[in-house]
Parts: structure tokens; C-alpha cells; sequence
């Protein structure tokens, strides 16, 4: 059931400037990267430093709770096969950061994921381990339990549906199912693949429509369904691999801009004109362009390696100076 009181007559540019007059703003992008073995803290203006860095553990995935300064990240080791939840509570540092809480009491395989804000849990998905699927653990890092146990390549919790939505990479398919564990089941098959990510865009934004977004790794797309509960028809909203394409990249690691209505993904450079970075794009209906894309780190040059490897996974979150909470809406 949706929870009471999203999208009944909020004013939007008042929920913006929530955080006391400063001004609602994006104040870092958190990179996460199995191969290099690091954590990239990527500022707006495009200044990337390495806020965390391991020596064997994996960060496969990260997410941040704006309204608390935290960030969490899930690792994981296959050699040896270590699970690790770091919580990092001062997001204020550049480099050099250290976990305020570290917990490797669980078997699940770190991966990509969402903080839920009424709930103060974490919510990932994996697709090793033991069991596979999505899981999640109180803020705290003290409680773990897995909600759904069919492959979870990312997942989002979005509070007008009151719906966790997951994306299964094995079997192209999406599905949905609540926080409690209950009512999980397949929505329908997608047309995507391995490593795959997926956005719930506000259905103000969308000409009041309640479609899923899903960033198609290795095929290089942004697809837009007709619907959250059953896939419908696709849209390739933004193919930056089609021949017409000059940029050509890989799509990683989606996730939606609240500050700035934007989608913002890290692609990796696949043959064209495209460097690997972070990229923004204005969030509308209709498909985009491209050319409308706006680069706004190029990780390459920060000394990555993880360009091109679709099996090694990779995580993104957003940091924003307060917490968005209120703008998880579909109507205002």
C-alpha cells in the first residue's frame, strides 16, 4: 500500500530548501569500485579524490543517508570469502577516511543498493553468496535480513508505493515486494542484462506516469517501461551505443538526481568519443539525445581501471546537504 502522506499537495520549491535557506544541493557523488579496490569521492565541479581505499576487500556498492552524513558501503572478497559493511559517519573528508562501524557478520555479497530514510535501513542486492537476493540491515549494522532471495543485481525502495523494486540481471526480469519481506514476485522480463541498474523517476517529472528506468550495462542504454508493475512496452530512452551514437558507452550505476532532475550513471568509454566518467542528463518523458549529456568527471583520468569490465561490479550514491526524503514524491 502506498504510505499516507507522499505527493498530497507538497510544494516542491519549499521541500528543495528544506535544509534551513543554504539552498538543497548535490554536495558529492561516492564511487565504488570492485577492481581498483577504492571508494572515489567525485565533488559537482568535477575534483575527485579517493576517500576510501582497501587493501584485499571489495567495495562492490555504496549507498548514503544525506540526512545523517553517512555513507555505507558493502564489500565483499572471493578469495578469501569475506562479507563486510563499512559505515562511514564524516563524509566531509577528502581522502584517508575510516569506517566508524565495520560489521562481517552476514554471508550475503556486497552490491548495489539504497538507503531507505523512514526506516533507517540499508537495502542491497546480490547476486553471490549465500543466499542470493536483497537484503537489508538497520543503520546501526546490527540486524540483517534477506527480503527477497531471487538474484538482485540493484534495488530502490520508493515510498509513494511503499515498494522495494529490484532488478534480476540473471533472468532479465524485475521485481517487487515489500520492506516486511512479503508479497515479492516477478513483474515481467526486461530487456536487459548482467549488471544492470534501475531508477524509479518521480511520476511528476514524467507527464504523470509511474514508469521504472533501467540502465542496460553492456548494451550501452537507458530503457524506459510503461510500467512499475508489470514492464509494458519499452523505450530506449537515451542509446549510446546505437551506430548513430559518436559518445558510445556503457551504462553503470544509475541513479536519479533529486537537486537537479537529472539521471546521472557512469559510463564507460566503448569505442567512440566517450571518456569513462560520470554523466548527467536532464530527466524528461520523451527519449534524449546524447547530446545532452553533460560529463561531469572523468574517473579515467583519476587513474581507474575498472573501464570496460562489466563483470566487476561498481557502485554509486549520491550525498546531497540535506536529506531528499521529500522529494520522493509522485504528485505535488
Amino acid at each position: 500500500m502506498p504510505r499516507l502522506g507522499f505527493g498530497l499537495g507538497l510544494d516542491v520549491g519549499k521541500a528543495a530548501a528544506s535544509d534551513g535557506g543554504g539552498g538543497f544541493a548535490v554536495s558529492a557523488y561516492f564511487y565504488a569500485s570492485e577492481r581498483d579496490k577504492k571508494v572515489y569521492k567525485i565533488k559537482p565541479d568535477g575534483t575527485i579524490t579517493i576517500f576510501k581505499s582497501y587493501a584485499t576487500l571489495e567495495p562492490n556498492g555504496c549507498a548514503v543517508d544525506s540526512a545523517n552524513g553517512r555513507l555505507f558501503v558493502m564489500c565483499g572478497d572471493a578469495s578469501p570469502a569475506t562479507r563486510q559493511i563499512d559505515r562511514f559517519d564524516d563524509l566531509s573528508l577528502d581522502t584517508g577516511a575510516t569506517a566508524a562501524v565495520s560489521v562481517s557478520s552476514h554471508t550475503a555479497y556486497g552490491g548495489a543498493g539504497r538507503y531507505v530514510y523512514h526506516s533507517d535501513e540499508l537495502i542491497w542486492g546480490s547476486e553471490l553468496g549465500t543466499p542470493d537476493g536483497i537484503h537489508k540491515v538497520n543503520g546501526a549494522l546490527t540486524t540483517f535480513t534477506t527480503i527477497d532471495t531471487a538474484d538482485g543485481t540493484d534495488c530502490e525502495y520508493w515510498p509513494p508505493d511503499d515498494e522495494v523494486y529490484s532488478h534480476d540481471g540473471v533472468a532479465n526480469r524485475f521485481r517487487s515486494g515489500n520492506l516486511d519481506a512479503s508479497s515479492w514476485a516477478n513483474r515481467g522480463g526486461v530487456t536487459s542484462g548482467f549488471e544492470s541498474s534501475l531508477v524509479v523517476p518521480p511520476a511528476y517529472l514524467m507527464g504523470g506516469n509511474q514508469y521504472l528506468m533501467i540502465g542496460e550495462a553492456s548494451g550501452g542504454r537507458i530503457d524506459r517501461y510503461t510500467s512499475r508493475t508489470a514492464p509494458g512496452s519499452r523505450l530506449s530512452w537515451l542509446d549510446v551505443t546505437a551506430a548513430s551514437s559518436t559518445i558510445k558507452l556503457q551504462v553503470r550505476c544509475l541513479r536519479f538526481d533529486y537537486a537537479n532532475n537529472r539521471l546521472i550513471f557512469v559510463g564507460h568509454d566503448n569505442g567512440g568519443t566517450g571518456v569513462f566518467g560520470l554523466y548527467s542528463i536532464p530527466i524528461q518523458e520523451g527519449a534524449q539525445a546524447e547530446g545532452n549529456l553533460t560529463l561531469i568527471a572523468d574517473i579515467g583520468a583519476a587513474g581507474s581501471t575498472a573501464r570496460h569490465l562489466i563483470d566487476d561490479d561498481q557502485g554509486l550514491a549520491i550525498a546531497y546537504t540535506s536529506s531528499p526524503e521529500a522529494l520522493f514524491i509522485d504528485s505535488v
